[in-house]
């Protein structure tokens, strides 16, 4: 039986609703170059330190029911769904749900695909804004509206990488960016993440979802989870967070920065800098690393860099596939917004250091050339302590030998 683990860090099959929120608060002025559209006021209260199920953010709010824009080809597109596993047949009915006639097409592949574990109606409680303040275009569950000028910071994981969700809060909590929340989706075999469980408990910030998966069974894949995070976000922006990649304090103000200064409606890196852990060596991978019938299929399909606005992923959400999702994700993009609505970007100042070790799902990266010492410390990631403990530890490796060998 899959389990929820709720703000209060309970696991519940029932999936218990939490406290009502009393408030929702955002930042007070839009960021600059941003069009202002269909704002909405709620009320507004002084900034109260509240715990549990309370969300208080910051000061004052504005949620906005998304309305069809033009962009790239033109307006948003149809619905698209989540394109199922091959050779998948649904386990599960809707013919029993209450209500789910009105659901949207996500919402009904989210709880069909997942096999009935992914209920929209009880896992929507745990988004971050009032339901059903507003009409919906589909559905009746809210999941249209979004926080406006909110980033959701979004992370599939598992148990078995519970050694890195300490570092994925200290690469959040470090963002600059005033309004933002971390979306975690986890499967796990015995338990939850003690970390993460712990976290949810003392900062409302974090909606931290943990999806027991029973012996022998299937695990969700990856574009599943992420299809998950993103039903669960409520900001107008989207950032992915791999959980063992490191983000400089200042990475969403730049990227997000740049994704509104040029009208888009995704960004990702064009080149970026890798660190091995295996021996404390940093590397820079550009474009030049590829054949020319490689180049998009790697400049695209590295989603741990991936910014975007949330609608669009929606409406085109990843496919289910547990290797290389992020690529037709942004391809499906270009597809339907045009191939200017997605934009790239070279990390030349270091706001992300893609870390490279025995766990990653994918191969080790190539690269252009080896990043010297002296501009490696002063790259912006090198300002977290979480980067910095990298650092230190790997010099203090590599004064192991030399002590060795001093031996008599």
């Amino acid at each position: 039986m899959a389990k929820m683990v709720d703000k209060k860090g309970a696991e519940d099959s029932n999936y218990p609703l939490p406290t009502q929120p009393k408030v929702i608060l955002s930042h007070q002025q839009p960021y600059p170059g941003y069009p202002v559209k269909a704002k909405i006021r709620l009320r507004t209260a002084s900034k109260t330190s509240l715990r549990g199920s309370d969300i208080i953010v910051g000061s004052p709010i504005t949620i906005r029911p998304v309305k069809t824009k033009t962009a790239g080809t033109g307006a948003h597109p149809s619905p698209k769904g989540i394109e199922p596993l091959e050779d998948w047949s649904p386990s599960a009915s809707l013919s029993s749900v209450p209500n789910s006639s009105s659901w949207s097409r996500l919402e009904k592949d989210l709880y069909l695909q997942s096999n009935g574990v992914f209920n929209p109606a009880e896992v929507a409680r745990h988004r971050r804004i009032i339901p059903n303040q507003f009409p919906t275009s589909t559905g009746s569950l809210g999941s249209e509206q979004e926080v406006y000028g909110r980033v959701s910071v979004v992370t599939p994981t598992m148990s078995s990488r519970v050694q890195y969700h300490e570092q994925l809060w200290a690469s959040f909590e470090a963002q600059t960016w005033p309004d933002k929340e971390l979306i975690v989706v986890e499967t796990h075999e015995v338990e939850p993440s003690p970390f993460l469980s712990k976290k949810a408990r003392e900062d409302p910030r974090l909606v931290f979802l943990s999806f027991k998966i029973p012996e022998n069974a299937e695990d969700f894949t990856v574009g599943l989870k992420r299809d998950m995070t993103l039903y669960l976000a409520t900001g107008e922006f989207v950032a992915n967070f791999d959980d063992d990649d490191v983000y400089s304090a200042v990475y969403i103000e730049r990227m997000i920065g740049e994704l509104q200064h040029r009208g888009l409606e995704a960004l990702t890196f064009s080149g970026w800098y890798n660190f091995f852990d295996r021996n404390g060596v940093c590397t820079y991978t550009s474009q030049d690393c590829w054949d020319e019938d490689e180049v998009e299929d790697n400049l695209y399909g590295f989603g741990f860099s991936y910014v975007h606005r949330r609608r669009p992923g929606l409406l085109s959400p990843y496919p289910n596939i547990e290797f290389a999702e992020d690529l037709p994700f942004m391809m499906n993009l270009m597809k339907h917004y045009g191939e200017g609505a997605v934009g790239l970007m070279p990390d030349s100042s270091g706001l992300c250091i893609h870390m490279v070790h025995r766990s990653n799902s994918t191969v080790d990266p190539l690269y252009t050339r080896e990043v010297p010492r002296e501009e490696l410390v002063g790259l912006e990631v090198a300002k977290l302590p979480i980067f910095v403990e990298y650092l230190e530890a790997k010099d203090a490796a590599a004064c192991w030998p030399t002590w060795w060998d001093s031996m008599p």
